[in-house]
């Protein structure tokens, strides 16, 4: 059983490692809202957490992000910028 669970453990690790490959500044990606608080959102891309800030959602939903219902939707988000510590910043305003 131990070597299925290792299997599996690796399988994620190269999905994340492949997901990160297709991860660039400037491209459109869909992803899946996971998370909302205060401050933004955060999205799943491939495994991996960005975060779609407040000031980078569309207007519509920066009146009162809990009546939306956000979390679980997917969301086409733009990668903006991916910083040393490799956190990923999204934009779902400047699409084009």
């Amino acid at each position: 059983m131990v070597s299925s669970v290792s299997r599996r453990r690796a399988a994620e690790v190269r999905a994340i490692e492949k997901a990160r490959e297709a991860i660039s500044k400037g491209k459109s990606l869909f992803g899946v809202m996971r998370d909302v608080q205060p401050y933004g959102v955060f999205v799943d891309i491939g495994g991996i957490d960005g975060l779609v800030h407040i000031s980078e959602l569309p207007d519509e939903w920066k009146a009162n992000l809990s009546l939306f219902g956000l979390r679980g939707r997917n969301i086409e988000v733009k990668v903006l910028k991916i910083d040393d510590r490799g956190r990923i910043s999204l934009s779902a305003r400047n699409l084009s």
